[in-house]
């Protein structure tokens, strides 16, 4: 293959690629407004609802006193298991959720 040619199929390659990556983010923000995984023929679509993330410090600060101090160590540095103090004291932690997302793929 001499360079010319080399050079058509690099640009052809540039347009396909461009073409099915165009395609492929279309089909994803599809996925992710039914929000389940799809799959046809080799081709999946995985959805994530994205992961949580939780705030026991801000939850826990609202626990007694003791349940506090029972789950608090100090060092050189005082730290509290905010998450024990949740647990221990019945209450539940707030979170914040990612943002779904959809991946496509040849399986």
């Amino acid at each position: 293959m001499d360079s010319s040619v080399l050079a058509q199929k690099m640009l052809e390659w540039e347009a396909l690629k461009t073409k099915a990556d165009c395609l492929g983010k279309e089909i994803e923000a599809t996925v992710l407004k039914i929000g389940k995984t799809q799959n046809v023929g080799n081709v999946r679509v995985t959805y994530s609802k994205g992961r949580r993330k939780f705030d026991y410090m801000t939850s826990g600060e609202v626990a007694s006193p003791e349940v506090i101090e029972a789950h608090t160590e100090t060092k050189t540095v005082t730290n509290t298991d905010w998450k024990a103090v949740c647990v221990e004291a019945g209450i539940e932690p707030s979170f914040m959720q990612a943002e779904p997302s959809a991946r496509i793929k040849l399986v």
